[in-house]
Formats: structure tokens, sequence, C-alpha cells
């Protein structure tokens, strides 16, 4: 009798330490994070281990100041590609078992604190769950202000010499089939822009001999005129919640003043925006459109509006449909099925020399397909080719991860002799969402019948091509390229310059 009574007070005494264990907040300990990738690695080594150490105390979880008094120990990677990047903490008990892993994404490294956030959040419940512990309460959450878009007119305008932006393009800038060496004469120069951006847009020209230039970020739009100087007109800033995917001009209302399209998702859903340049700088027009804009000419005749459309499932909805303006809007007029890989940033059209129509296509893999009007696969390239680090997140509604990453690609241009023009960015990190493109080059291909044949390449350069816009009657490529990443410590840069092909 004595010993069973022994034994229930041992068991008793067992489950009150237990019943207090439990109550107790859990004592974590925050370790190193890897780095791999962005211009800062040093810098983002120190700086992780506190960022999440701090929301996980706000969290409610104590955070320990070595190892030795922890319960469970988080150690942290971080990878950037381009100007993406994801965060991986495991989670370890005492005996080195791996008991809790998590991550979170960000498109731009502007993303870094709300990723850090999140995963903090994500940590502590995941955490409190498996290992039995209760959670300190929590400090109140400060609500992040969404700043509302605003339009901004530089009281001082910075002037740049025209030599500086757009030099005269050199007498000739390809590479033909015939030299076994790939470089080509001539010096490659253009105007050096302070941060890393994404698309570009050519407007009128003015009576005084101006050009109206367009450019775009993630969530900014400058309006520019080139003239013997490059002078800024104006920038509109858009929503913090708001990604520029793609910007083009068309006059679709035949007035003469073409308008800009901006395509852009709010979140994850299309919200794409019409603005008119005028001589005091961009006016809203239209705003919150469920459309994708693309400017194509396909068969390389007369270039027209094109749009596609979101649903909740699928990317790319649809047909693609030419965009007309009516009394109550826009719409999309004649839609025609694409071919398979097919959407409107990633397809044109060509016609042979018995006239027949054939598309061509970069798949999600970066292959040039040729196909024929009915959709049979007639070819299908060797080498990659487009590469671009424009993209945009939706939810998974699915099994799987809880997010998906959607491309833009680059466009693919036809000319009137029915050549094919296409870029061709390149770089160690280029697979699936790990993208760091860091080489490009331009490439004509014709088909011959049986396959697109290269006919010239331009010089590979050391940078990013984010847009290209070809200039039929001067022979010459307009070109965006990115020379510097944007990361959580710098704003990157870009350079604008021309390439004749002639």
């Amino acid at each position: 009798m004595k010993n069973v009574v022994t034994l229930l007070l041992a068991l008793c005494s067992l489950l009150f330490i237990i019943a207090s264990a439990g109550a107790a907040p859990l004592n974590v300990y925050v370790a190193g994070f890897s780095v791999v990738g962005g211009e800062q690695a040093l810098k983002l080594k120190e700086m992780l281990p506190s960022l999440l150490a701090s929301r996980l105390a706000v969290r409610g979880l104590e955070v320990a100041e070595n190892s030795s008094q922890a319960t469970a120990i988080i150690s942290g990677s971080y990878f950037q590609s381009g100007s993406s990047f994801s965060i991986d903490a495991v989670v370890k008990d005492g005996s080195g078992k791996i008991r809790v892993r998590a991550f979170e994404q960000g498109v731009t490294e502007n993303d870094l604190l709300l990723a850090v956030t999140r995963l903090a959040a994500e940590l502590s419940v995941r955490l409190s769950a498996e290992f039995k512990t209760s959670l300190a309460p929590a400090a109140t959450a400060v609500p992040l202000a969404v700043p509302l878009p605003t339009v901004t007119t530089p009281a001082v305008t910075a002037v740049v010499p025209l030599s500086d932006i757009v030099p005269a393009a050199s007498p000739v800038a390809v590479v033909t089939p015939a030299d076994i060496v790939r470089s080509a004469s001539g010096t490659l120069s253009g105007l050096r822009l302070t941060g890393a951006y994404n698309g570009l847009a050519l407007g009128r020209t003015l009576p005084d001999g101006d050009r109206e230039i367009f450019i775009s970020s993630m969530n900014v739009i400058q309006y520019y005129h080139q003239g013997k100087e490059l002078r800024l007109v104006q920038e509109v800033k858009l929503r913090g919640d708001e990604r520029v995917l793609a910007i083009d001009t068309f006059d679709l209302d035949h007035d003469g003043v073409p308008e800009l399209y901006v395509t852009l998702v709010r979140g994850d859903q299309l919200a794409s925006q019409v603005w008119i340049p005028t001589e005091k700088g961009l006016e809203p027009q239209a705003s919150n459109l469920p459309y994708y804009f693309r400017v194509i000419a396909l068969d390389g005749r007369e270039p027209r509006l094109y749009g596609q459309q979101m649903a909740t499932d699928d990317d790319f909805y649809g047909g693609v449909g030419e965009v007309i303006k009516t009394a109550k809007g826009y719409e999309l007029r004649n839609p025609f099925s694409l071919p398979r890989f097919g959407n409107l940033y990633n397809f044109n059209r060509f016609a042979d020399a018995a006239g027949k129509k054939h598309f061509v296509v970069i798949n999600g893999d970066g292959y040039l397909i040729v196909s024929s009007d009915s959709g049979e696969e007639l070819w299908r390239s060797s080498d990659r080719f487009g590469g671009s680090e424009t993209s945009f997140q939706r939810e998974n509604r699915g099994a799987g991860e809880r997010l998906r990453w959607i491309f833009m690609e680059q466009r693919i241009t036809v000319t009137s002799s029915g050549n094919i023009i296409v870029p061709k960015n390149s770089g160690l990190f280029t697979v699936g969402i790990n993208r760091a493109y860091n080489k490009n080059s331009l490439f004509c291909l014709g088909w011959n019948g049986s396959l697109l044949d290269e006919k010239w390449h331009t010089k590979e350069i050391p940078s990013y091509l984010a847009d290209y816009l070809y200039i039929p009657e001067k022979k010459e490529l307009f070109v965006l390229e990115v020379v510097k990443k944007e990361s959580f410590l710098n704003a990157g840069a870009s350079m604008l310059s021309v390439k004749k092909v002639e």
C-alpha cells in the first residue's frame, strides 16, 4: 500500500511539472542565417536574426540569448534571385530533431520586413502547437498604412544631354551567322537611370521635335520628353499593393494622341489603367480594368492593341481579342485561340513564303515553338530564349504551395519581311522562380519552311534586358536594360540605349 501511495504522489508531481511547463511560454533561440544572392549579403546576415527575434518576441515567445537556454533553436537561410527572395526557417529541439519548417517569399526586397513578420507569425503558431506551450500576450499590432495613388511633378527637373541618353546608333550592332567569333564592333552607351525598371513605351513625336518616352518600375510610371535633352515631365506613384506588369502606347480613339495602357495587378487581380499624356503631364482616363494589354503587330502588319482576361483558377483566361473603346468602356472584339502554352505576352504570328500563318510561342521552359494555324507543333528550338524577372503571385486554391508565381514573358516582334526578333536573357540562376539574369542578346530568326534559322544577333551585353521596342522605319532597337539589380539596401540602376540592326 505504501508503494502505491508513493507511486501516486510521484505521478501527481510529474503531471504538475508537465502542466506547469506547458503553461510557460516557449524559449527559442534564433541562430545565424545563411545568405545567398543579393548585393548586401553581410548586412543581411547580421540583420535577419535580429529582425526575426524581435517579431517572435512580439508574438509571445521568449527569445533566449544563447542556445543552451532554449527549448527550440531556429536557423534560417535567405536566397535571392533577381529581385525575388525566399526566407526559409528550420526549428530543432535540444536533441537536434527537426520539429518545424516554414518559409516566406517576396517579389522584391522591399517586401522583406513583411515577409519576416509573416514568418514570425507562422512560426509562433506552429511552435506553440508542436511543443504544446502557451504564448504570452502579444503586443498590439499597428496596422500598416497603404498610401493612395499620388501623382507628382518635379519642381526642379534634371536635364541630361541627349547624347548621354540615346547616342547615335553604332553602324552595325549585330552578329551574323557568318561570324565565327560572336562579337561586334562599336560601343554601347546610354543613359544610366536610378532604379530597376521593367517596362518601356514610346509615344508621339511632338511639334517641337521632342519624343515621348514612358518607363515603368514596380509601382512607378515616369513620363519623359526626349529632345536635345531628356526631361522628366511627371512621375506617377501607384498604391503600395499595386504592381506594374507591362506598359504600351496606342492611339485607340484615333485622335493623334496615343494613350498609355498600364497592365497592373492589385493584390492578385487585374486592375489595369489608361492614361493620356498632356502638356501638363499624365491624366487618368480609366482604371480597374480587368484586362492584360499588349500592342502586337501580327504577321508584321499594322500594330494593334490586344487584351486578355484573368479567371480565378486561370491566369490567362479565354482567347486574345482586339481592344475596342465603347460608350461603356473597353471590350475585347473577335477573340481568337492561341496554341498550347500561348498567352498574350509570349506569342506572335507570322506568314511563311506561301502565305500560311504560323504561331510562335515561348513556352514555360523558354523554348521557342512554331505551330501551324491549326495548333500542330512544327518545330521547337534547342536553345532557350526570352527570360523575364517581371512576375506576380496568386493564391493556389488547390493542393501544393500556398502561392504560385506568374512570369510575364518578353516581347516577340514580327517584322514586315516576316522575320522574328526575340530576346535571350541568360544567367546562373534561371530555373523556375529562381531567376537572376545577367546577360542578354537579341536574335533575328527567319522561317525557312522547316525551322527558324538565325539571321543575326546583337552583341551579348552583361545586363538584364527588361524590355525593348523595334523601330522598323529606322531599323533600330530601343532597349531598356537593368545594369544593377534592386535590393533591400539599394534602388538598382537601369540603362536606355539604341542599337542599329542594319
